[in-house]
């Protein structure tokens, strides 16, 4: 590829939009464009790199014998019947209903459902591109929070999750995306950690993510320094201390005037918060699958003073698309006072108590009217709760529930992720196969998400230095970067020319740089885009019958001779193209 033909162009200044350093590497080096608000097209420089990780997928998961499928966006509305989340938007053609897509399980089950039947075609691994959509992302901050991004999903279809019981342990499904994702991110010599995460939805078994750490990032976690436990901060769990047991002390009122908050209640008592009980108030909304008006639910949360609810767990148990304030007039319809809230004397509300405030006696908590608290209060004596379940959300301090060291906090971009769906959604969807023994059973599905946006942004963040980018041979858009400095005998040009052609008749893919530039701005161009190797084409080095070789990541530059140039390029290229598979 000549340079002049490039669709492309670099940028000398830092882009004012751009915050993020990964954002203003790509725009500089003319991998990505931004077109409106959170909305980015790649050059391509960016495709070829995206079509590079891409390749590293499809190496590493071959073994799995992994098919390549495409599905429409364009979908029958009856498939979203069972749906978990609603689609992007219903359309009305003549003949049927259909909706926009927001995600490509209801499809996959039909086809699956159409297209097994027997334990003997199991397991099947699927792969397909699509794109990911977060229209609720903030505008102009780069591929880490675009609003549109490419991704790879990777779908399972098992009968069950151990997939070879002959060996041991077991050759079983979790593993082997464990070392999918493992394999893939030491080839893009990526650094990442995995950690737990809450399943992206309600039918959702377990759920598992891996994150590129940074500041930047949009994923919070929570990790253990001592044993190496992670987790997203929506997942994270913490080691639950028994209270201390003591005897049941009578509901006593007692003012409590201009105390709504639990911390100015805790002032005025003199007493710790996690002696008090917290009230939330919330709405669950639940979205019609057809598209008709959401459905709100009333639901009074009770966790312990010091702690935060845990609004993701929560959307879950309630199978949930959202949660929402609830207002001052619904909070009073259920008997309950804003600011002096308690679930005792309650009516026609769903309560729901974290599993700590049963075991903690003598709680303090609100008495249903302004200005006024209840001393001693007791769950089970006092009131009881529609669900008990651990809805407290985890926080920096809190003892690691493996080995009871203090969690840190940390931020990070996620890459991958994997959720693995509970087998009665797919039962749902009547996608059955015949077991070994001639019954029909559900099929396990599980899925998993490569954001190959995220990934390109994580790449440029990684592997650049003060120049610009300096990315590796697995993903750069070209392996090599020739620059001719141009003389005045037209030698260096036609030697060029035709060590160009050499390259490409041996299957090697260049950019070739023959612009009428000085070779500053060849070089700054060269370092900003980021290509692996540097062959400089020149009169002086020809004088000694050799060219320049050198290392993007690398401030040595070495002399080669002509002739040997073009078996030395296939080996540096042909060397970086092992792939460590299962």
């Amino acid at each position: 590829m000549k340079y002049m033909n490039l669709f492309s162009h670099t940028r000398r200044e830092i882009p004012s939009e751009a915050a993020e350093a990964s954002y203003q590497l790509l725009l500089r080096a003319g991998y990505i464009y931004p077109l409106g608000a959170g909305g980015y097209a790649f050059t391509p420089l960016g495709e070829r790199t995206l079509q590079h990780i891409l390749e590293t997928v499809r190496q590493v998961l071959r073994p799995l014998n992994t098919q390549e499928i495409r599905l429409p966006c364009l979908q029958p509305a009856e498939l979203w019947a069972n749906a978990h989340q609603t689609p992007l938007c219903h359309l009305h053609p003549s003949e049927r209903q259909m909706v926009l897509a927001s995600l490509n399980e209801p499809a996959l089950l039909e086809l699956a459902r159409l297209t097994l039947r027997s334990y003997r075609q199991l397991p099947v691994f699927l792969m397909h591109q699509t794109i990911r959509w977060q229209l609720d992302a903030p505008p102009r901050a780069g591929l880490l929070r675009a609003r549109e991004n490419p991704v790879l999903e990777l779908y399972a279809l098992t009968g069950d999750t151990k997939l070879d019981q002959r060996q041991d342990p077991p050759y079983n499904l979790r593993s082997v995306i464990r070392q999918v994702w493992k394999t893939i991110f030491d080839h893009l010599e990526l650094p990442v950690q995995e950690a737990e995460a809450e399943p992206d939805t309600p039918a959702g078994e377990f759920g598992q993510i891996w994150i590129y750490p940074t500041p930047e990032g949009d994923t919070e976690i929570l990790f253990c320094p001592a044993c190496g436990y992670a987790s997203t901060a929506e997942a994270a769990r913490f080691k639950r201390t028994r209270p201390l047991q003591e005897e049941l002390l009578p509901l006593q009122p007692v003012p409590t005037p201009d105390c709504p908050t639990i911390e100015a209640l805790a002032n005025y008592l003199n007493i710790p918060q996690s002696r008090t009980a917290k009230a939330v108030f919330l709405n669950a909304i639940r979205h019609a699958r057809d598209g008709g008006a959401p459905q709100k639910q009333f639901v009074f949360v009770v966790v312990r003073g010091d702690r935060p609810v845990n609004e993701t767990r929560l959307k879950r148990l309630l199978e949930a698309d959202a949660l929402e304030p609830a207002a001052e007039a619904d909070i009073r319809a259920v008997g309950a006072e804003p600011g002096y809230a308690s679930p005792v004397g309650l009516h026609r509300a769903l309560v729901i108590v974290d599993s700590e405030i049963p075991e903690t006696p003598n709680l303090v908590a609100g008495a249903n009217r302004p200005g006024y608290h209840l001393l001693n209060v007791n769950y089970g004596r006092d009131y009881q709760a529609g669900l008990v379940a651990d809805i407290a959300a985890a926080c920096p301090g809190d003892p690691c529930p493996k080995c009871g060291e203090a969690l840190h906090a940390g931020r990070g971009a996620r890459l991958a992720e994997w959720t693995q769906y509970q087998r009665n959604f797919t039962r749902r969807a009547n996608c059955l196969y015949l077991n070994e023994q001639g019954e029909f059973e559900s099929l396990r599905l599980g899925r998993g998400r490569l954001e190959l946006g995220r990934i390109l942004a994580c790449l440029a963040d990684r592997h650049h230095d003060e120049h610009g980018l300096a990315l590796p041979f697995s993903v750069a858009p070209f392996p090599l970067h020739m620059v001719v400095l141009n003389g005045k005998t037209g030698q260096p040009q036609a030697i060029a020319a035709d060590l160009a052609q050499r390259l490409e008749q041996a299957g090697i893919d260049l950019l070739y740089d023959d612009r009428d530039e000085s070779a500053g701005v060849k070089f700054n161009d060269a370092d900003l885009i980021g290509l692996p190797l540097r062959i400089t084409v020149s009169e002086r080095s020809l004088q000694s019958g050799s060219v320049e070789f050198k290392w993007r990541r690398s401030t040595e530059r070495t002399l080669i001779p002509l002739v040997e140039t073009v078996d030395r390029v296939i080996q540096y290229v042909s060397s970086t193209s092992e792939y460590s598979c299962l």
